[in-house]
């Protein structure tokens, strides 16, 4: 009995059995959910950065010809690219687009819609669904929609 009270008041091992939970606490309750939020921005940083790429190529070969029909081939060309991408297409749940515009992005529809005038930008449209290991700790929502927009001239 003696050397059990000398046991309980010498609390050299508290430690060694309180480090286990505490460490466990940080792996799952800090760690993880970080690590889940920095996969998910990788995942947007990439499909954006592939929306750019995508963008570069098509300032870089536009159409020769700026015809309807040379138009519509250069948006059949690089909705292709872009729909090589995560294979889906414009109008699917993962909605991968690309228009020309004749006006400003925002207000106009496409140039093979009414064609009038010359191109000036075009736009390119993607879903990205983020996904987490952790999802039931850390909800990260989605798909989210990503456009990017460039000037022809």
């Amino acid at each position: 009995m003696r050397s059990l009270r000398a046991c309980l008041r010498d609390r050299c091992g508290v430690v060694a059995l309180e480090a286990p939970i505490v460490m466990l606490f940080m792996v799952v309750g800090l760690l993880l959910p970080t690590g889940a939020v920095a996969i998910a921005a990788i995942q947007y940083m990439s499909a954006y950065q592939n929306l750019r790429n995508l963008g570069a190529y098509a300032l870089l070969h536009p159409p020769s010809d700026m015809t309807t029909t040379e138009i519509a081939a250069f948006q059949t060309s690089m909705q292709n690219a872009l729909t090589s991408m995560n294979n889906a297409t414009c109008g699917d749940a993962a909605s991968n687009c690309f228009m020309v515009m004749c006006g400003d992005p925002k207000t106009t529809a496409s140039c093979l819609a009414t064609p009038s005038g010359y191109p000036k930008y075009f736009v390119f449209t993607t879903k990205v669904a983020v996904s987490s290991a952790v999802s039931s700790i850390v909800p990260l929502g989605g798909p989210y929609t990503l456009t990017f927009t460039e000037r022809f001239q």
